[in-house]
């Protein structure tokens, strides 16, 4: 019977925890904000039109688009498919419409309560997309 060498292992580097703790705070600092902006678009649909809410909100994604290609340079605008990029961008610019124009009608739990659903929709029509598609090859 051969006995094998022991090798020791290679010590693996631990995240320092204040790494961890930044990450965390970043995170629910974000969700706050979410929240805050959809909370605002509830409370403005009362007195601004949709379409005027979600322009001055695009207008803000614009320069802090202005503000990241100063700091990065226009290398961040290559892409090896631009039309998918630019129609992903109109698709957001579409729902953050969309959303905005239907929180003026429904409460706002509930809109937001709808919109969690949306990745549970993409896994169904995913599953179905590919099911057609097992069925097309047979």
């Amino acid at each position: 019977m051969a006995i094998t060498p022991i090798i020791p292992r290679k010590s693996v580097p631990l995240m320092r925890r204040t790494d961890s703790m930044r990450g965390v705070a970043l995170m629910a600092l974000g969700m706050f904000l979410f929240s805050g902006v959809d909370t605002m678009g509830k409370f403005l649909t009362e007195t601004v039109h949709p379409i005027q809410i979600v322009w001055f909100r695009q207008l803000g994604l614009f320069f802090g688009v202005v503000v990241l290609i100063a700091i990065r340079g226009r290398s961040v605008l290559i892409s090896s498919n631009p039309k998918l990029q630019i129609g992903r961008g109109v698709l957001a610019a579409c729902s953050a419409t969309v959303f905005i124009v239907g929180v003026s009608y429904v409460p706002l739990a509930d809109a937001v309560a709808i919109t969690f659903v949306a990745p549970f929709m993409v896994t169904v029509m995913g599953a179905l997309k590919r099911s057609k598609r097992e069925l097309a090859q047979k």
